[in-house]
């Protein structure tokens, strides 16, 4: 019986050595768990199902400028925005679901975002017993973020066309202007080589001058001939720098360009300008030289005729005087061009009807070279301050040139409208003649510059017809291909001072 009751001894002393290793188990892990909730970089809290602060580590303590919050409820913690907490405390109760949310909050040292995972604590029976809150500080983040939206958004609205592209030069990005300029929609372009907006036969050695230029010295800047989605060719100015990695291998390329077209227009009429300027007043010397000797060739030519009976003689005095006469044509054409001769009164005209009274002198000519015309005139233009005799002389020599393109026939369409900005009159000529070449294009407004043959053209037509409707000020465009036709067109302004 006695050795019966030691070993009950014994077998009570088991429990209560198990209990203790386990208690010194659990006060160990709290303490490893504590530790682990103090040295946290995110801010621990936990609140109860009424909204009061249970837990909270040292860095929500510090989030919160050093005070301690715990024992406080959501309204006294963070008050301006307590019911929006609230009301998200009883959701997440409700649905037993954790979520994720970024806030900011004013601390003592000025406004915090944080980043939160928001669990509820549900115990052994299912029921939610609290709220817990991990939050990150991501100020920083938000601040570095802020900086790439403000640098994303002035790269979107900027003017200047910019692309990104990739190592290879694949496109990576585009922004507005750049889509905008080439007519693309946006993104479209994303994925797509650069040599789909190259034009012209040297696109790619301008490539080629392009990638060895950034390669050597990291940059390349210069004019670019490009097209738009529908094919328009234009030309930019553009600028292109790398990007490299550690290695100095290239990852980007970043590209910037604006539409240099109308400056480049500008550019050569500003040239054209200043060469017909000299031209011009070198011209005016020569008529004013030739004019006077001329003069007295021409008398003597008329007093001969009267006087003469002998027929030979007479035959050569008129072939004379068809010979003084052609000289005086091409000096009244180097005093228009020089701008020295006494212009007329402009007066307020129809543009429709100086076309067809030109037309009617030309009638003939047209018909007995098999030309049709086709006039497309609008009929509610509004009539124009111009001086009759220059704008018929402008008409005339497009109309001369037509006809000396289509010597077997072909078809010449005239149209006026008003221009899409409604500030002036159009008048467009278009011929189905033998074109003009692409290098002579350039020269075509140039005094003495012909394509006829020699002795069929002075050169001057197209050079006094500029110089006419710039005095109006108005402008003409020739634009045309070898064997596929020429286009003239004139704009005169709606509103001009008389000349």
């Amino acid at each position: 019986m006695k050795k019966v009751r030691k070993t009950e001894k014994i077998d009570q002393k088991k429990p209560k050595i198990k209990r203790k290793e386990t208690e010194k188990a659990l006060r160990e892990s709290e303490q490893k768990y504590r530790m682990l909730i103090e040295n946290s970089n995110a801010a621990i809290t936990y609140f109860d199902t009424e909204g009061k602060c249970v837990l909270v580590n040292r860095q929500g303590i510090k989030n919160h400028g050093g005070k301690d919050i715990t024992g406080m409820s959501i309204y006294e913690i963070h008050p301006e925005v307590a019911d929006f907490h609230m009301q998200r405390f009883a959701k997440i109760i409700k649905e037993k679901k954790g979520a994720e949310f970024e806030d900011s909050f004013e601390l003592p040292d000025g406004k915090h975002w944080f980043s939160s995972n928001i669990q509820p604590v549900i115990d052994k029976s299912g029921n939610v017993k609290g709220i817990q809150i991990i939050s990150t500080d991501i100020t920083e983040h938000k601040k570095v973020e802020e900086e790439i939206n403000k640098l994303l958004k002035a790269i979107e609205t900027a003017k200047e066309a910019i692309s990104i592209n990739s190592g290879d030069a694949t496109i990576t990005y585009t922004n507005c202007a750049m889509d905008e300029l080439f007519g693309y929609e946006r993104g479209e372009l994303v994925g797509k080589k650069p040599s789909i907006l190259n034009a012209g036969p040297e696109a790619v050695a301008v490539m080629k001058e392009i990638m060895d230029g950034v390669e050597k010295e990291g940059t390349w800047e210069g004019e670019v001939h490009n097209k738009r989605k529908d094919g328009t060719e234009f030309i930019s100015y553009a600028r292109i720098s790398v990007l490299k990695d550690k290695n100095g291998k290239i990852i980007n390329f970043l590209s910037t360009q604006h539409n240099i077209t109308e400056h480049k227009k500008a550019e050569a009429e500003l040239m054209q300008a200043q060469k017909l300027a000299s031209v011009g007043q070198l011209a005016a010397g020569i008529a004013h030289e030739i004019n006077n000797p001329l003069s007295v060739l021409s008398g003597e030519i008329q007093w001969l005729l009267e006087r003469s009976k002998d027929k030979k003689l007479i035959k050569s005095l008129k072939s004379m005087d068809r010979v003084s006469k052609r000289i005086a044509l091409i000096v009244s054409n180097l005093l228009t061009f020089s701008r020295e001769t006494a212009t007329k009164i402009a007066k307020l005209l129809n543009i429709n009807s100086l076309i067809d009274r030109t037309l009617s002198l030309m009638e003939r000519r047209f018909k007995l070279t098999n030309i049709k015309i086709v006039k497309k005139f609008d009929k509610s233009l509004p009539d124009l301050i111009v001086n009759k005799g220059r704008i018929e002389q402008v008409f005339m020599n497009i109309l001369l040139n037509s006809l000396g393109a289509m010597p077997n026939g072909g078809k010449l369409t005239i149209s006026t409208k008003l221009s899409s900005t409604k500030d002036a009159v159009e008048i467009i000529f278009v011929d189905t003649g033998s074109g003009i070449a692409k290098e002579d294009l350039s020269k075509i407004f140039d005094p003495f510059f012909s394509t006829k043959p020699t002795g069929r053209g002075t050169g001057l037509g197209l050079s006094v017809s500029h110089g006419i409707i710039k005095n109006h000020g108005g402008s003409i465009e020739i634009d045309s291909e070898l064997n596929r036709g020429t286009r003239a067109l004139i704009r005169l302004p709606l509103k001009q001072e008389k000349r």
